[in-house]
């Protein structure tokens, strides 16, 4: 397989003579079906335009005689709505920032000839045909730069320029046929968005997302004989991405990378005669990965790829009869991860997992890269030294090392080729070294300079950003990679010492006033490098001496505290203003705090003014907080009694409530005066239970609403029970009396020795019963039913009695 890309120049070539000789054409139209201006060369305003564009008929072909400036009286472009042909006769529409060109309602309408720049909101907006025109500076917010429709069209022989959008940089939804896009960016599609592209050229377009020259989201596409030139994008598919299936021919990808995944092309597609060269993946899938799938990949050539995780060449798809040559990646797959080789050529491979993984070689040349390295880049002058070369474990046989056009031979042992080179006076020489392959590895030369004597390293500073009064300002130093010791950097009588680290030396300069500052840096040396010194300067600017604003949103009543921080060496006085009134509040440990009372309901904005010093800026923060109604009930508060006593609600409101209260208890609602922030009933007659007392309050100007209820409880008495004996002679027998409280009613219930007797209590509350004889000890049971004061007992009494 060998693509041919002489054959794709002379595409490119007849593409321009075909526009050339497209735009010098006559169209064979009558007068009547021709529309034009007179030949002077003027420069049209947009109305002239639009009034010639729209008086023409169906079928008519419009000519333009005159370049054409949007003058800001057309803010969306020139509607054309019948199917007429414009022809620029290569006539500038130059938008100016101000619109796009043509919104084209008919899908028969024809542009070509005709040169767009300065667009916004797409140049053409419509479904049309185009032929031979340029966009140039042509962008959208949305979808497609230059071009957008809902419907495909079709463009030929066209140029886009510079153009961009966030999706779609120079064409949405269009067809794009032997046409060039250059430097054209977008989120998605740095040059097309959902359209198939057929000898087409590429070059330097971007994508920060996917796709950094095609971005495809519908179900099929073809891209043919079309070439990706320097194409990147910041997620998937450095050229192409296509979540579709994709057919790709005879396409060329140069230097296309992907920050994530696919370099050239990420998508479900078929590969024929492709030639990809220098792409490079940041993820997986150097030159192709594709998408959830398994692909098929034929006669394709796969040149200097590489990935920094899988597949250098690709990730995922079949390869038959391709050629991989110095494909890398730095885990798996120099050439393949995940998929099989048939017939294919693998030539100087380097990857840690091999050239193929998870996946086999059937009938193919694979050679390992002896991935040489030459170790030595310095030696002392006059001196003979050491030259080593890393190389392969599989590499077998001799290395030739030349150096001041002396060559050197050393057998290759344990992966390393060293020779012993002569003394050389002080300068800088190439090291070349070379090895001629074996049946594992492929041959390579490579070089590298080697400087002998002491040099310059040149230090530089690397540019520190701007810092502010109080921050510590950080001075960078970048050195050689293998300088050693310190760098002394010198500001102001101040001497910071910095290591040196892989290359760097970093210092953190503090303390230091507003204005610029100048330093120098000093280095030492070191065996290799002379002693040296560099200057610089960094500026430190006023500090922002508030660093925030706190305000707490409040309920009335409450007194609303603000607090202001500040940096860390800020001090003196900040003036804080709410609701007219100023208070100079000192800053304290960088916080100042000041308290504002009496506030209504409301929304307030607070202002912190600080006037600024030689250090600090001056500076203004706002906040806003709320005031909300406050809570007027604070508590509600009732004790539980017992029957007959009066239920005392209490009720303590907050400061400044005024006016009434009703209070509810057991059914009956109470309107009582709020006094001195109190508000008290007493409820009396209440029988025995449980009871709320809900107690509401209906608002006003500065307090909410509210309603809070407390609990209490009303409980009966237990009866006093009491049991006395009188002895009678004659007759003999005594007398039992049981007592109760007084105002008990009702019976009492009284057992003695198995026989119940049902008495009625009396008015001063006793009952009483006789038994015949003396009785020294007597036991009673007492049942008491109870009424609404006291409760009903049941009690076992046992007498002694005197004996007689």
């Amino acid at each position: 397989m060998k693509f041919d890309k002489v054959m794709v120049i002379g595409l490119l070539i007849l593409v321009i003579i075909t526009m050339g000789a497209v735009s010098a054409a006559d169209e064979n139209a009558s007068a009547d079906e021709v529309l034009g201006e007179s030949p002077l060369e003027e420069t049209g305003s947009f109305a002239d335009l639009a009034s010639l564009v729209e008086n023409a008929s169906s079928g008519q072909t419009v000519y333009l005689e005159n370049d054409y400036v949007n003058d800001g009286s057309h803010k969306s472009g020139i509607d054309i709505g019948d199917a007429i042909t414009v022809d620029g006769k290569n006539h500038t529409i130059d938008a100016s920032r101000a619109s796009n060109v043509f919104n084209v309602k008919n899908t028969n309408v024809i542009l070509k000839n005709i040169n767009f720049i300065n667009t916004i909101n797409s140049a053409v907006n419509g479904t049309c045909t185009i032929y031979n025109c340029s966009f140039k500076d042509c962008s959208c917010d949305s979808l497609g730069g230059a071009i957008y429709t809902t419907v495909r069209g079709n463009a030929y022989g066209c140029c886009f320029v510079n153009c961009s959008a966030g999706a779609g940089g120079a064409i949405y939804n269009f067809n794009a046929y032997e046409c060039s896009f250059v430097n054209c960016s977008a989120n998605n599609g740095g040059g097309i968005v959902n359209g198939n592209a057929n000898n087409c050229s590429f070059e330097n377009c971007y994508a920060t997302k996917s796709g950094g020259g095609v971005y495809f989201s519908a179900a099929n596409g073809n891209v043919q004989n079309c070439l990706f030139v320097n194409c990147h994008s910041g997620g998937k598919g450095g050229g192409i991405l296509y979540f579709g299936k994709l057919n790709v021919k005879k396409c060329s990808f140069e230097n296309c990378s992907a920050e994530e995944i696919g370099g050239g092309i990420y998508a479900t597609s078929n590969l024929e005669d492709c030639i990809f060269t220098n792409c490079h993946s940041g993820g997986n899938g150097g030159a192709f990965y594709s998408y959830n799938t398994i692909s098929n990949i034929r006669n394709c050539t796969f040149d200097n790829c590489s990935a920094v995780k899988y597949g250098g060449g690709i990730y995922s798809a079949n390869a038959n009869n391709c050629f991989f040559t110095n494909c890398s990646a730095e885990k798996n797959g120099a050439a393949i991860f995940n998929g099989n080789a048939t017939d294919c050529s693998i030539i100087g491979w380097y990857s840690p997992g091999g050239p193929i993984y998870k996946g086999n070689a059937y009938n193919c040349t694979v050679l390992e890269s002896p991935h040489i390295i030459i170790s030595t880049d310095f030696a002392l002058p006059n001196k003979s030294f050491d030259i080593e070369v890393a190389i392969s474990k599989n590499a077998y046989g001799n290395v030739r090392i030349a150096v001041n056009n002396r060559t050197y031979t050393s057998a290759i042992s344990s992966g390393k080729a060293i020779v012993t080179a002569d003394a050389l006076s002080e300068g800088t020489y190439e090291i070349v070294a070379s090895y001629d392959g074996n049946s594992n590895c492929s041959a390579q030369t490579v070089s590298s300079n080697l400087v002998v004597g002491k040099t310059y390293q040149g230090i530089t500073v690397c540019p520190s950003e701007k810092t502010y009064f109080g921050e510590s300002t950080m001075i960078e130093v970048e050195t050689a990679k293998d300088a050693t010791g310190y760098v002394h950097i010198l500001i102001e009588g101040k001497d910071y010492k910095a290591k040196i680290t892989k290359g760097k030396a970093v210092a953190y300069v503090s303390g230091i006033k507003v204005g610029t500052h100048n330093f120098t840096i000093k280095y030492g040396g070191n065996y290799r490098y002379y002693a040296e010194e560099a200057s610089s300067c960094f500026e430190v600017l006023k500090g922002t001496p508030m660093t925030s604003i706190s305000a707490p949103s409040i309920t009335y009543g409450n007194d609303e505290t603000v607090t202001v921080e500040f940096s860390s060496y800020v001090n003196g006085f900040v003036k804080i203003i709410v609701n007219s009134k100023a208070v100079r509040t000192q800053i304290i440990n960088h916080t100042a705090n000041t308290s504002f009372s009496g506030l209504r309901v409301g929304t307030y904005e607070v202002t912190a003014i600080y006037a600024g010093t030689s250090n600090y800026n001056a500076q203004t923060l706002n906040a806003t907080f709320n005031v909300s109604k406050g809570t007027p009930i604070k508590s509600v508060s009732v004790k539980s009694i017992k029957v007959g006593h009066d239920a005392v609600i209490n009720v303590k409101m907050a400061d400044n409530v005024n006016g009434f209260v009703k209070i509810t208890v057991n059914g009956v609602t109470k309107r009582v005066q709020i006094v001195n922030g109190t508000a008290t009933l007493s409820v009396s007659g209440l029988k025995a239970g449980s009871y709320s007392a809900s107690v509401a309050y209906a608002g006003s100007n500065n307090f909410r609403g509210q309603t809070k209820t407390a609990y209490f409880t009303v409980t009966k008495y237990k009866p006093r029970i009491q049991v006395g004996t009188t002895y009678y002679e004659s007759p003999r027998f005594t007398r039992i009396t049981v007592s109760i409280n007084s105002d008990a009613t009702g019976y009492l219930r009284v057992t003695y020795e198995g026989t119940t007797y049902r008495l009625a209590i009396g008015s001063n509350g006793n009952v009483y019963f006789d038994v015949d004889g003396i009785i020294n000890r007597l036991t009673v049971v007492v049942a008491y039913g109870g009424n609404y004061k006291y409760t009903a007992v049941n009690e076992t009494i046992t007498f002694p009695f005197p004996r007689q």
